[in-house]
């Protein structure tokens, strides 16, 4: 009797044991899961903040819209108004965040200002996809700061990437950037389409048009 006791209670034992061993094992595997998620949803928002700021940072001081007015901008009132971000600028076909070359209208970095719910796929390391709804904020500030919101145009723009996936732990994150004018960048850019900028005096046309 002592001995079938015992054999009882070893074998609950050796239970309670792998039992603890497999909730250990689903905890890891979850966690490791949750890790891979979080990192696909940072890679993502990172690598669609680094495509915005490779444009050029306003339809003014594109390549196109430098040789339109034959001049490169240098001061506030250069820029656009507000009320041009987003569709406005980039046109009906939008901006493609995973294949930026079939929205070429898409060319500056408040032209993504407004995107809401544009669906990206992250690859995970099982070779699976995790789709990411994307959305795109960006206004003038009035410094680098980002602390100071402007309703005119400045040499500042704050912008604003927002991922959701219903795995991430809180739904969501986010990223914000400064990103500010740089004519040297804009002059390289023109030069590298039209060739060297030749006058750059005042823009063509009344009020700068």
């Amino acid at each position: 009797m002592a001995q079938t006791l015992l054999g009882l209670l070893a074998l609950v034992l050796a239970s309670l044991v792998s039992f603890n061993q497999q909730r250990n094992s689903s905890s890891n595997y979850e966690l490791m899961v949750q890790n891979e998620i979080e990192m696909a949803a940072s890679g993502t928002i990172m690598r669609i903040m680094e495509l915005i700021g490779s444009r050029s940072f306003d339809e003014r001081s594109t390549p196109a819209g430098i040789d339109a007015r034959n001049y490169l901008p240098e001061f506030d009132d250069d820029f656009v108004d507000v009320e041009q971000f987003g569709e406005v600028d980039r046109s009906a076909s939008g901006c493609d965040l995973i294949e930026p070359f079939r929205t070429p209208d898409c060319d500056d970095v408040d032209d993504l200002s407004g995107l809401r719910s544009q669906l990206v796929n992250a690859e995970l390391s099982t070779g699976r996809y995790l789709a990411f709804d994307v959305d795109v904020d960006v206004q003038y500030v009035k410094d680098g700061e980002a602390s100071d919101i402007s309703e005119f145009p400045t040499l500042h723009k704050l912008v604003e990437v927002r991922v959701e996936s219903d795995y991430l732990p809180n739904g969501a994150i986010s990223i914000q950037r400064v990103i500010s004018y740089d004519p040297i960048k804009a002059e390289l850019e023109y030069e590298e389409v039209y060739g060297p900028l030749e006058g750059g005096g005042e823009p063509y046309g009344e009020g700068g048009e």
